[in-house]
């Protein structure tokens, strides 16, 4: 099962390239189960053939996840004007998430750390724009920690594609 899919995210990587990439991280960074980090990890294949650039690849990635953590911060933003239906329902998961832990222990730079983790990378944005994290901070901290998640499974991508030529 898991070469299948393994087989079926290099077909869509070969057939799109790198906005393939780029749409499933931003597909992801929305809560849209998506497997980013595998479709991130075909990204070797791509450079080894010489069809794009490490920095292409970096770059397209990193811009579809932080236009989605974008759209889920301002599901959250716009959530919580909305009014209390929709933050009461989630207040609860909200105070008891290990996220909103760590964002009280470091404050807005828990952002950037959220985006090197897996689970937290996709879930973080939404509780920033419930608590109205500056935009801007957002944006800085998800771009930073965003291109080096991004960078690191590149890396890992080419180490594989490379391995396995």
């Amino acid at each position: 099962m898991r070469a299948e899919v393994v087989r079926h995210l290099l077909i869509v990587t070969q057939q799109y390239g790198v906005f393939g990439l780029g749409l499933g991280m931003f597909l992801e960074s929305i809560g849209i189960p998506f497997a980013s980090a595998f479709v991130a990890l075909t990204a070797g294949t791509l450079i080894t053939s010489g069809k794009t650039t490490f920095f292409e690849v970096l770059l397209i990635t990193t811009t579809g996840l932080t236009l989605g953590s974008i759209v889920s911060y301002y599901i959250g933003y716009w959530g919580s004007l909305l009014g209390r239906n929709f933050t009461e329902k989630k207040k609860d998961k909200l105070e008891n998430s290990p996220f909103l832990k760590q964002y009280k222990r470091w404050g807005e730079i828990a952002i950037l750390f959220a985006q090197l983790f897996g689970t937290t990378r996709t879930w973080a944005s939404i509780p920033a724009g419930i608590m109205k994290m500056k935009f801007s901070k957002f944006i800085l901290f998800t771009i930073i920690g965003g291109a080096i998640y991004c960078a690191l499974a590149i890396s890992f991508s080419l180490v594989l594609a490379t391995f396995y030529a």
